[in-house]
Protein backbone atom coordinates (compact mmCIF):
# COMPACT_ATOMS: atom_id res chain seq x y z
CA UNK A 1 0.00 0.00 0.00
CA UNK A 2 1.60 3.45 -0.88
CA UNK A 3 1.33 5.92 2.29
CA UNK A 4 1.70 9.04 2.73
CA UNK A 5 4.66 11.41 3.68
CA UNK A 6 4.94 14.18 5.65
CA UNK A 7 7.37 16.54 4.10
CA UNK A 8 5.63 20.04 5.23
CA UNK A 9 5.97 18.36 8.85
CA UNK A 10 9.25 17.63 8.76
CA UNK A 11 9.85 21.15 7.87
CA UNK A 12 7.97 23.02 10.16
CA UNK A 13 9.67 20.15 13.16
CA UNK A 14 13.25 21.37 11.91
CA UNK A 15 11.81 25.38 12.27
CA UNK A 16 10.33 24.74 16.19
CA UNK A 17 12.71 25.57 19.31
CA UNK A 18 15.67 23.30 19.19
CA UNK A 19 15.32 20.35 21.59
CA UNK A 20 16.66 16.98 20.58
CA UNK A 21 14.26 14.85 22.34
CA UNK A 22 11.32 16.49 21.01
CA UNK A 23 12.43 16.64 17.78
CA UNK A 24 12.76 13.04 17.71
CA UNK A 25 9.75 11.86 18.87
CA UNK A 26 7.77 14.32 16.53
CA UNK A 27 10.05 12.94 13.11
CA UNK A 28 8.89 9.14 14.83
CA UNK A 29 5.15 10.17 14.86
CA UNK A 30 4.86 11.58 11.41
CA UNK A 31 7.19 9.09 10.38
CA UNK A 32 5.25 5.76 11.88
CA UNK A 33 2.24 6.88 13.23
CA UNK A 34 0.81 9.75 11.22
CA UNK A 35 1.93 7.56 7.85
CA UNK A 36 -1.33 7.69 6.54
CA UNK A 37 -2.54 5.21 3.36
CA UNK A 38 -2.59 7.23 -0.12
CA UNK A 39 -6.70 7.53 0.05
CA UNK A 40 -6.34 10.18 2.92
CA UNK A 41 -4.31 12.38 1.15
CA UNK A 42 -6.39 11.69 -2.38
CA UNK A 43 -9.72 12.93 -0.22
CA UNK A 44 -8.25 15.51 1.24
CA UNK A 45 -6.93 17.26 -2.44
CA UNK A 46 -10.23 16.37 -3.56
CA UNK A 47 -12.60 18.31 -1.27
CA UNK A 48 -9.75 21.18 -1.51
CA UNK A 49 -10.38 21.41 -4.90
CA UNK A 50 -12.96 23.09 -6.89
CA UNK A 51 -15.12 22.05 -8.02
CA UNK A 52 -15.44 18.31 -5.98
CA UNK A 53 -15.16 15.61 -7.93
CA UNK A 54 -17.95 14.15 -5.87
CA UNK A 55 -18.22 10.71 -7.72
CA UNK A 56 -14.32 9.93 -7.27
CA UNK A 57 -15.02 11.19 -3.33
CA UNK A 58 -17.96 8.45 -2.79
CA UNK A 59 -16.26 5.77 -4.44
CA UNK A 60 -12.72 6.08 -2.43
CA UNK A 61 -15.29 6.27 0.61
CA UNK A 62 -17.31 3.15 -0.31
CA UNK A 63 -13.81 1.19 -0.82
CA UNK A 64 -13.05 1.54 2.67
CA UNK A 65 -16.43 -0.12 4.22
CA UNK A 66 -15.03 1.27 7.91
CA UNK A 67 -14.64 4.89 6.93
CA UNK A 68 -17.87 4.84 5.08
CA UNK A 69 -19.42 3.31 8.57
CA UNK A 70 -18.15 6.18 10.33
CA UNK A 71 -18.82 8.96 7.85
CA UNK A 72 -22.54 7.75 7.41
CA UNK A 73 -22.73 7.62 11.48
CA UNK A 74 -21.92 11.11 11.41
CA UNK A 75 -23.89 12.48 8.55
CA UNK A 76 -26.92 11.22 10.53
CA UNK A 77 -26.17 13.03 13.14
CA UNK A 78 -25.24 16.02 11.58
CA UNK A 79 -28.08 16.03 8.63
CA UNK A 80 -32.05 15.43 9.94
CA UNK A 81 -33.92 12.71 7.85
CA UNK A 82 -30.37 11.17 6.69
CA UNK A 83 -30.52 7.64 6.41
CA UNK A 84 -28.72 4.88 4.35
CA UNK A 85 -31.91 4.71 2.70
CA UNK A 86 -32.47 8.56 1.08
CA UNK A 87 -28.65 9.89 1.92
CA UNK A 88 -25.09 8.90 0.76
CA UNK A 89 -21.67 10.28 0.77
CA UNK A 90 -22.71 12.43 -2.34
CA UNK A 91 -25.53 13.82 -0.38
CA UNK A 92 -22.92 14.42 2.60
CA UNK A 93 -21.03 16.53 0.80
CA UNK A 94 -23.91 18.87 -0.54
CA UNK A 95 -25.54 18.96 2.44
CA UNK A 96 -22.77 19.26 4.96
CA UNK A 97 -20.17 21.35 2.53
CA UNK A 98 -16.84 20.47 1.08
CA UNK A 99 -14.88 22.23 4.37
CA UNK A 100 -17.25 20.71 7.12
CA UNK A 101 -17.31 16.82 5.22
CA UNK A 102 -13.22 17.07 4.76
CA UNK A 103 -12.76 17.84 8.45
CA UNK A 104 -15.30 14.98 9.14
CA UNK A 105 -13.23 12.86 6.83
CA UNK A 106 -9.84 13.58 8.32
CA UNK A 107 -10.92 12.94 12.08
CA UNK A 108 -12.46 9.43 10.25
CA UNK A 109 -9.47 8.47 8.52
CA UNK A 110 -7.06 9.30 12.17
CA UNK A 111 -9.82 7.05 13.77
CA UNK A 112 -9.80 3.97 11.66
CA UNK A 113 -5.81 4.23 10.57
CA UNK A 114 -4.26 5.19 13.74
CA UNK A 115 -6.99 4.17 16.03
CA UNK A 116 -6.44 0.43 15.17
CA UNK A 117 -4.28 -0.13 18.34
CA UNK A 118 -7.22 0.87 20.83
CA UNK A 119 -9.95 -1.18 22.27
CA UNK A 120 -13.31 -0.47 21.25
CA UNK A 121 -14.03 1.23 25.13
CA UNK A 122 -10.90 3.59 24.33
CA UNK A 123 -11.68 4.35 20.28
CA UNK A 124 -15.30 4.93 21.94
CA UNK A 125 -14.13 7.77 24.48
CA UNK A 126 -11.78 9.60 22.02
CA UNK A 127 -15.02 9.96 19.57
CA UNK A 128 -17.67 10.57 22.13
CA UNK A 129 -15.29 13.57 23.70
CA UNK A 130 -15.04 15.04 20.54
CA UNK A 131 -18.59 14.53 19.08
CA UNK A 132 -19.55 16.24 22.64
CA UNK A 133 -17.30 19.07 22.51
CA UNK A 134 -18.30 19.77 18.65
CA UNK A 135 -21.91 20.28 19.91
CA UNK A 136 -21.28 22.51 22.34
CA UNK A 137 -18.72 24.19 20.72
CA UNK A 138 -21.21 25.19 18.12
CA UNK A 139 -23.74 26.14 21.13
CA UNK A 140 -21.65 28.55 22.47
CA UNK A 141 -21.19 29.96 19.12
CA UNK A 142 -24.63 30.22 18.45
CA UNK A 143 -25.33 31.73 22.27
CA UNK A 144 -22.64 34.34 21.61
CA UNK A 145 -23.41 35.41 17.84
CA UNK A 146 -19.61 34.21 17.06
CA UNK A 147 -20.12 33.76 12.91
CA UNK A 148 -19.18 30.59 12.25
CA UNK A 149 -21.22 27.92 14.49
CA UNK A 150 -20.02 25.24 11.52
CA UNK A 151 -16.52 26.16 11.69
CA UNK A 152 -17.01 25.83 15.84
CA UNK A 153 -18.15 22.18 15.33
CA UNK A 154 -15.33 21.73 13.48
CA UNK A 155 -12.81 22.88 15.79
CA UNK A 156 -14.25 21.06 18.29
CA UNK A 157 -14.61 17.63 16.56
CA UNK A 158 -10.97 17.78 15.51
CA UNK A 159 -9.28 19.59 18.14
CA UNK A 160 -7.62 16.51 20.13
CA UNK A 161 -6.42 15.09 16.97
CA UNK A 162 -2.63 15.65 18.14
CA UNK A 163 -3.53 13.24 21.57
CA UNK A 164 -4.91 10.49 19.43
CA UNK A 165 -1.51 10.69 17.91
CA UNK A 166 0.91 11.55 20.57
CA UNK A 167 -1.19 8.20 23.00
CA UNK A 168 -0.39 5.90 20.03
CA UNK A 169 3.32 6.28 19.74
CA UNK A 170 3.50 6.21 23.31
CA UNK A 171 1.35 2.59 23.31
CA UNK A 172 4.01 1.36 20.36
CA UNK A 173 7.40 2.79 22.34
CA UNK A 174 5.56 1.64 25.70
CA UNK A 175 6.27 5.23 26.75
CA UNK A 176 3.42 6.00 28.44
CA UNK A 177 4.83 7.45 32.39
CA UNK A 178 3.01 6.87 35.31
CA UNK A 179 -0.03 7.45 34.42
CA UNK A 180 -2.01 6.14 31.03
CA UNK A 181 -4.79 9.26 31.44
CA UNK A 182 -2.04 11.13 31.86
CA UNK A 183 -1.03 11.81 28.16
CA UNK A 184 -4.84 11.55 26.85
CA UNK A 185 -5.00 15.58 26.43
CA UNK A 186 -5.62 16.55 29.84
CA UNK A 187 -2.52 17.63 31.62
CA UNK A 188 -0.08 19.40 29.16
CA UNK A 189 2.64 19.41 31.57
CA UNK A 190 2.69 15.83 31.97
CA UNK A 191 3.11 15.56 28.31
CA UNK A 192 5.90 17.67 28.09
CA UNK A 193 7.57 16.45 31.16
CA UNK A 194 7.74 13.10 28.98
CA UNK A 195 8.03 13.98 25.69
CA UNK A 196 9.38 16.94 25.49
CA UNK A 197 5.92 18.24 23.60
CA UNK A 198 2.53 17.98 23.71
CA UNK A 199 -0.56 17.27 21.78
CA UNK A 200 -1.53 21.00 21.20
CA UNK A 201 1.90 21.00 19.30
CA UNK A 202 1.52 17.33 17.19
CA UNK A 203 -2.24 19.02 16.29
CA UNK A 204 -0.97 21.90 15.18
CA UNK A 205 2.08 20.11 12.57
CA UNK A 206 -1.07 17.30 11.55
CA UNK A 207 -3.20 20.86 10.67
CA UNK A 208 -0.75 22.39 8.78
CA UNK A 209 0.85 19.14 7.05
CA UNK A 210 -3.19 18.56 6.09
CA UNK A 211 -4.02 22.41 5.15
CA UNK A 212 -6.59 22.78 7.25
CA UNK A 213 -7.73 26.52 7.47
CA UNK A 214 -5.79 29.01 9.80
CA UNK A 215 -8.50 29.40 12.53
CA UNK A 216 -8.81 25.34 12.94
CA UNK A 217 -5.11 25.58 13.04
CA UNK A 218 -5.04 27.93 15.70
CA UNK A 219 -7.45 26.09 17.91
CA UNK A 220 -5.37 22.59 17.67
CA UNK A 221 -2.36 24.88 19.11
CA UNK A 222 -3.78 26.35 21.51
CA UNK A 223 -6.94 24.65 22.80
CA UNK A 224 -5.26 24.69 26.42
CA UNK A 225 -3.78 28.30 26.58
CA UNK A 226 -6.01 30.74 24.39
CA UNK A 227 -4.17 33.64 24.97
CA UNK A 228 -1.66 32.45 23.34
CA UNK A 229 -3.85 32.35 20.00
CA UNK A 230 -2.44 33.43 17.05
CA UNK A 231 -5.49 33.63 14.71
CA UNK A 232 -8.78 33.41 16.34
CA UNK A 233 -9.09 33.77 20.52
CA UNK A 234 -12.90 33.87 20.14
CA UNK A 235 -12.92 29.97 17.85
CA UNK A 236 -10.16 29.05 20.66
CA UNK A 237 -11.91 29.63 23.60
CA UNK A 238 -15.10 28.59 22.64
CA UNK A 239 -13.60 25.34 21.63
CA UNK A 240 -11.52 25.47 25.33
CA UNK A 241 -15.23 25.98 27.28
CA UNK A 242 -16.81 23.12 25.51
CA UNK A 243 -13.43 20.93 26.10
CA UNK A 244 -13.68 21.54 29.65
CA UNK A 245 -17.32 21.13 30.09
CA UNK A 246 -16.85 17.74 28.64
CA UNK A 247 -13.77 17.06 31.00
CA UNK A 248 -15.81 18.34 34.13
CA UNK A 249 -18.41 15.45 33.02
CA UNK A 250 -16.25 12.81 32.86
CA UNK A 251 -16.68 12.42 28.62
CA UNK A 252 -12.76 12.58 27.63
CA UNK A 253 -9.96 10.23 26.19
CA UNK A 254 -8.98 7.82 28.41
CA UNK A 255 -7.09 4.61 27.83
CA UNK A 256 -8.30 3.36 31.52
CA UNK A 257 -11.71 3.79 32.61
CA UNK A 258 -12.11 6.41 35.93
CA UNK A 259 -15.75 7.75 37.92
CA UNK A 260 -17.14 10.50 36.66
CA UNK A 261 -17.37 13.66 38.77
CA UNK A 262 -19.72 16.73 38.89
CA UNK A 263 -17.87 19.92 37.68
CA UNK A 264 -17.72 22.52 40.20
CA UNK A 265 -20.42 25.37 39.53
CA UNK A 266 -18.36 27.82 40.51
CA UNK A 267 -15.00 27.44 38.95
CA UNK A 268 -16.90 26.24 35.49
CA UNK A 269 -18.57 30.32 35.70
CA UNK A 270 -15.19 31.37 36.13
CA UNK A 271 -13.82 29.72 33.90
CA UNK A 272 -16.08 31.09 31.23
CA UNK A 273 -15.62 34.11 31.61
CA UNK A 274 -12.05 33.46 31.04
CA UNK A 275 -12.25 31.65 28.23
CA UNK A 276 -15.28 34.21 26.22
CA UNK A 277 -13.83 37.46 26.85
CA UNK A 278 -16.63 40.07 26.98
CA UNK A 279 -18.55 36.87 28.90
CA UNK A 280 -20.10 38.79 32.22
CA UNK A 281 -21.17 37.01 35.39
CA UNK A 282 -24.56 36.80 34.25
CA UNK A 283 -24.13 35.91 30.91
CA UNK A 284 -22.20 33.21 32.01
CA UNK A 285 -24.15 31.82 34.32
CA UNK A 286 -26.99 31.84 31.57
CA UNK A 287 -24.42 29.92 29.50
CA UNK A 288 -23.71 27.64 32.06
CA UNK A 289 -27.44 26.50 31.67
CA UNK A 290 -27.48 26.15 28.05
CA UNK A 291 -24.43 23.79 28.08
CA UNK A 292 -26.55 21.68 31.04
CA UNK A 293 -29.41 21.31 28.86
CA UNK A 294 -27.54 20.67 25.13
CA UNK A 295 -25.62 18.16 27.42
CA UNK A 296 -28.21 16.37 28.65
CA UNK A 297 -29.96 16.18 25.02
CA UNK A 298 -26.78 15.20 23.55
CA UNK A 299 -24.95 13.00 25.77
CA UNK A 300 -27.62 9.88 24.94
CA UNK A 301 -27.81 10.36 21.67
CA UNK A 302 -24.07 10.20 20.89
CA UNK A 303 -23.27 7.00 23.57
CA UNK A 304 -25.96 5.10 21.69
CA UNK A 305 -24.52 6.51 18.09
CA UNK A 306 -20.61 6.12 19.31
CA UNK A 307 -21.84 2.60 21.11
CA UNK A 308 -23.38 1.09 17.06
CA UNK A 309 -20.25 2.54 15.08
CA UNK A 310 -17.43 0.73 17.51
CA UNK A 311 -19.18 -2.68 17.73
CA UNK A 312 -22.92 -1.73 19.31
CA UNK A 313 -22.13 -1.75 22.47
CA UNK A 314 -23.18 1.19 24.29
CA UNK A 315 -21.21 3.69 26.47
CA UNK A 316 -21.21 4.19 30.04
CA UNK A 317 -21.80 7.54 31.28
Amino acid sequence: MTRKKAPKASRLIAQSQPNDVRSEILSRIFDKVLDLPSYVSELNTLLSSVPVDLKRVGEIIREHPKLSDHIMHLCKLRIAGFDDQNGSIDHGVVFLGTQQMRTLILACCMIVDIGSCYSLSQLRSFWQHGLLTASLSERIALYIGYPGPTTAWRAGLFHDAGALALVRWAADTRSAGPSANAICGEMIEEERKSFGTDHCFVGSLIGREWGLPEEIVDVLEFHHNPDGSKYDRVLVGIVAAADKYCVGRGIKFQLVKEPASEPREDSFQQALCYLLPGLDNDLARNLKDVLEITYLQKINHLASDCGSVFGGVGLQV
